[in-house]
Order: structure tokens, then sequence, then C-alpha cells
């Protein structure tokens, strides 16, 4: 057996699940969208989880860049960063935007 064959498998399987996981936030987010209740605390609660999945999956892509030094798990990490902290804005933004349109119906 190839020990860098185990690595990639062990790799893959966990971003494979993690990634399934982010998928299924979006099609929970998509689900609110069809019922028409995009700016809801569900929408904000998806994207924030995401956000936390997105993360993590970054972390495990740090941890392995000194298990594996590939330039590649590096560039995953700066990818997977950047991803969950956009994901973390995009859910600030509907709570922000659930709060203006309560307010704008309060006042109408």
């Amino acid at each position: 057996d190839d020990p860098l064959y185990v690595k990639y498998l062990v790799i893959l399987a966990y971003s494979g699940v993690m990634s399934e996981l982010i998928l299924w936030q979006g099609r929970r987010m998509m689900k609110h969208v069809n019922r028409g209740q995009a700016f809801s605390l569900g929408t904000v609660r998806c994207l924030r989880v995401a956000a936390a999945e997105a993360l993590v999956l970054a972390g495990f892509y740090l941890a392995t860049m000194f298990w594996m030094s590939k330039f590649f798990m590096a560039f995953l990490f700066v990818v997977f960063v950047l991803g969950g902290c956009l994901l973390l804005v995009l859910g600030e933004i509907f709570r922000q935007a659930i709060e203006y349109k309560e307010e704008n119906d309060m006042t109408i």
C-alpha cells in the first residue's frame, strides 16, 4: 500500500462529505427562495451554517498542509477561508435586509 494513496483518499473523503453538507445548505436556501421567503431567518441560518462548514473545511486544509506539503492544499485553504467569510458577510446582509423589511412593513 502506498501511503500517499491513503492520504489522498482521506483528504478526498473528508472534502466530499463537507462539500455535500455545504451543498445541502444551498438546497435549503433555494427552498426558501422558491417559497418567496428569500429574506427570512431560515436563509440567514443556512448562510451561517454553510460559512461555518466552509471554515471547518479550510481548517482541515490548513492541517493537511503540514501533513502533506502541497501548494494545492494552501490554495484550497485560501479559497475556503474567503468563501466562508463571504458567506458570513452575505448572512449579515440578509439579516439586515430582514430588519429593514420588517421596519418597512410596520410603517405601511
